[in-house]
């Protein structure tokens, strides 16, 4: 299920930087946030809109969401050459969960849209009029992309995915490391 889930994130990774409009060199975000202190904001995150669901629904995915996972240098997410001197990383989240296909996750997603928009965050549908993608932006630029899909199987799936903004590499990084 992680693997999938893992592809899953890094096809959106691709499209995300496909859809990026063109930009200066990325310069990194607070130097305040570490990459630790992004992934706790990320999955605290996570947990809430995973909280949505109501447990009754669930009947599979990831009991929380993936713990850590690699930097990605910014100058890939801007649509840059892949570059050994990274300016900036950004980290990547997510949390699947499995729901049972009888659920309607489209009220849901319009109930998260609807609070988090209140809440400060600018929130976008991929397409208008059809509201099982949801991008949502919170003020610091940090991302998720909440989506109700069907899978293959037949059963449902509610996906949440998360990007920080960039943010400064620490001391060390390397693209092997995980946060």
């Amino acid at each position: 299920m992680r693997s999938r889930s893992a592809g899953v994130l890094i096809l959106s990774l691709i499209m995300l930087s496909g859809c990026a409009r063109a930009v200066d060199p990325v310069e990194p975000g607070s130097p305040l946030t570490t990459l630790q202190e992004a992934r706790v904001f990320q999955n605290d995150e996570l947990v809430r809109l995973a909280q949505y669901v109501s447990p009754e629904w669930i009947v599979g995915g990831f009991e929380e969401p993936i713990p850590r996972m690699h930097g990605l240098s910014c100058d890939w997410m801007a649509g840059a050459a892949s570059s050994p001197d990274v300016a900036g990383v950004m980290l990547p989240g997510g949390y699947d969960l499995e729901v049972k296909p009888t659920v309607n996750l489209i009220p849901i997603l319009e109930m998260v849209a609807e609070e988090y928009q209140q809440d400060g965050w600018a929130v976008d549908w991929e397409e208008p009029n059809k509201h099982e993608d949801l991008m949502l932006t919170c003020p610091e630029g940090y991302v998720f992309f909440v989506s109700a899909t069907m899978l293959r199987d037949g059963g449902l799936e509610y996906s949440m995915s998360s990007f920080s903004p960039c943010l400064k590499a620490p001391e060390g990084f390397t693209l092997f490391d995980e946060y």
